[in-house]
């Protein structure tokens, strides 16, 4: 905890070794925009045309703010562009109706193959970083030797459930195991609030964590299906 410098410095804040921070009006416009289509998405007509505007938006807004963005650490904007992907994949799964029980085939079906392509991607790329990045390595921390063993069981399963589900083989049980490996990787990782607060600005991680937290609700749709 650490004091911002100028006339208002009596205020405590948390200080990040890093700033992330985006003008206000980008971020403004990207909440309007984000709260209008999960406005829409909450109606039943057009849901898919609804959810492929908010997966356009995901992917326009995720694409200026690494434009405009202040330089940051490779790592950070890997977990940021994999989880803006993720969440462009769970949009595109939504589109699809493929967690709805339908009488016939969807004639946008096929946007459920590539919504699970993007999962699987999501998982892949975060069990490598969980192995290889110092930074994700250590937010999981339980005791020796506890938590490699963890580390490598958990970055496994992400790796062999994204896998399975990327080919669209055993989907509800790939996506079984994948929604409980990424309850705990939520729980003690991203989670770990006292950690990142160190490594980056506390919004910041809590929007990835909310970004895994749609991973994780659409996984539980697609296996209860």
């Amino acid at each position: 905890m650490t004091r911002s410098p100028g006339k208002r410095g009596n205020i405590p804040t948390l200080h990040s070794p890093q700033s992330e921070l985006l003008p206000q009006t980008f971020v403004y416009i990207y909440i309007f925009a984000m709260f209008l289509s999960g406005t829409m998405l909450s109606f039943g007509d057009q849901r898919s045309l609804y959810a492929l505007i908010a997966a356009g938006f995901t992917g326009a807004f995720s694409l200026i703010a690494h434009t405009i963005m202040p330089s940051i650490d490779t790592w950070l904007r890997v977990r940021m562009i994999i989880r803006d992907a993720a969440v462009i994949g769970v949009y595109l799964i939504i589109a699809s109706r493929g967690t709805e029980r339908l009488t016939r085939r969807y004639n946008l079906a096929w946007l459920f193959h590539y919504g699970c392509v993007m999962l699987a991607a999501f998982f892949c790329a975060t069990s490598f970083q969980l192995l290889r990045s110092p930074e994700e390595y250590a937010a999981l921390y339980l005791p020796y030797p506890l938590g490699d063993f963890a580390k490598i069981v958990l970055a496994g399963v992400f790796i062999v459930g994204g896998l399975l589900l990327g080919s669209e083989r055993e989907t509800k049980t790939a996506s079984w195991i994948l929604a409980a490996a990424l309850t705990f990787y939520i729980m003690f990782v991203e989670l770990s609030l006292g950690y990142w607060s160190r490594k980056t600005e506390f919004w910041t991680q809590m929007n990835l964590t909310i970004s895994s937290i749609c991973v994780l609700l659409i996984l539980l749709l697609v296996a209860l299906k």
